[in-house]
C-alpha cells in the first residue's frame, strides 16, 4: 500500500478512503495509511487463523476485551492483566 499512497500522494490525488480488497487491511497497512497519509482503509479483515477459532476451542481473541484507554485485556474468566505491553493501532 506504501508505494500506492506514495505515487498518489505525488500526484497530490490522496483519497480520504481507499476501498481494499481482503489482502490489504493488516493492522500495519491500516495503521501506516491513517499515520502518514490521513487516509482511511475500507474493506474485509481477515478472519483469525488461530488453532482454537478453528477448533472452536479454547479462547481466541474475540473473547477478550481490551481497554485501550486503561491500557487492560480482560479474559473470558475476569482476569486482568496486570503489566500493559499492548500497542494501540492507530497511536502506536
Amino acid at each position: 500500500m506504501e508505494p500506492i499512497h506514495s505515487s498518489l500522494e505525488d500526484l497530490y490525488l490522496l483519497p480520504d478512503e481507499h476501498l481494499v480488497d481482503a489482502g490489504y487491511p493488516t493492522s500495519e497497512n491500516l495503521v501506516n495509511s491513517k499515520t502518514q497519509y490521513n487516509i482511511e482503509i475500507i474493506g474485509p479483515v481477515r478472519s483469525d487463523p488461530s488453532w482454537q477459532t478453528k477448533a472452536q476451542q479454547g479462547f481466541d481473541s474475540s473473547n477478550f476485551q481490551i481497554d485501550w484507554d486503561n491500557e487492560k485485556v480482560t479474559c473470558p474468566q475476569g482476569y486482568q492483566s496486570t503489566k500493559s505491553h499492548i500497542p494501540h493501532p492507530l497511536l502506536s
